[in-house]
């Protein structure tokens, strides 16, 4: 594995580099080995993941004023295996060795899952669709877990920079999973549809709603998981796409990270259940698929 640093001053970069060496134990204990060829500090992130890539439309950011999210890692597919990037930003006040190294892990985990991962069956396309979902979350959610745990085993005390990253994670998601305009977005697409009645058009007005939400429901029963006294039930009950249905879904994959299980194949009918939170229900048709969209 090549660690590449392209920030810094030369007594920087190999301070970074010293660091990012946690990393190489860990890919040197993966069995079976793990294609992670290299981990490059880009001074551009967003120009240096188009670079790898062959690509032009990456973004390193969304959303705008204080809704605007900036990416500090991406896995970069190379052709002969996979390289790790990491944003500058990351080296900033606000981080330490302890939150770098969490990103870092997680990113690592991902690039497992990648090797792990079963193939998804073609032969439904609704249960295909389903189970792509299931695996996005649980890529997300064993990525999380498998970091928590990495950090913990480094290291014996944290630090406050990783105190406050953990609080301004779950207050982060909190914000996001509560935030009305999420759920009364869907319930509006939902009215839309009564009149349009397409259901491609409401599938694509409504799937980063989904995605968002869905994401950070992975990402904070990740940590109330790991660490159950940072995350007050009372607080995600408060979302309305926290339900029955959703905690369902959430203890199926602390259950199958305990397991150590990759086969998510029993876990349609959950993530089924859990998208009627985002008013949609696929069904099989002999042209192909049709989504029901529900009243939430």
């Amino acid at each position: 594995m090549k660690i590449i640093v392209e920030i810094g001053t030369n007594e920087q970069k190999q301070l970074i580099e010293q660091e990012l060496a946690f990393l190489d134990d860990v890919v040197e204990k993966s069995d079976p080995p793990v294609d992670l060829h290299q981990v490059i500090v880009a001074s551009d992130f967003q120009l240096k993941i188009n670079e790898l890539e062959g690509t032009d439309t990456y973004k390193a950011s969304r959303g705008e004023g204080s809704m605007r999210i900036n990416a500090m890692a991406r896995v970069a597919k190379l052709k002969d295996g996979f390289a790790i990037v990491l944003s500058p930003l990351l080296y900033s006040e606000l981080q330490d060795t302890q939150t770098r190294l969490f990103t870092v892990f997680h990113e690592f985990h991902h690039i497992i899952n990648k090797r792990d991962f079963p193939s998804i069956p073609r032969g439904s396309y609704v249960k295909a669709q389903y189970l792509h979902n299931l695996y996005s979350l649980y890529d997300e959610y064993s990525s999380d877990r498998f970091a928590y745990g990495l950090l913990d085993k480094a290291f014996d005390s944290k630090s406050h920079f990783w105190d406050s990253f953990v609080r301004s994670e779950t207050d982060g998601v909190i914000g996001l999973i509560t935030d009305p305009k999420y759920y009364d977005g869907i319930r509006n697409e939902i009215q839309a549809f009564r009149l349009h009645a397409n259901v491609e058009l409401f599938l694509n007005k409504t799937r980063l709603y989904f995605d968002e939400v869905a994401i950070s429901l992975a990402h904070i029963w990740a940590l109330s998981h790991h660490y159950p006294d940072r995350v007050a039930k009372a607080s995600l009950l408060r979302s309305p796409f926290v339900n029955d249905r959703t905690i369902a879904l959430m203890e199926y994959l602390k259950n199958k990270r305990e397991q150590q299980s990759n086969d998510l194949f029993d876990g349609v009918d959950l993530i089924t259940d859990f998208m009627i939170n985002f008013g949609m229900k696929f069904e099989h048709r002999d042209y192909g698929f049709y989504c029901h969209v529900l009243d939430i």
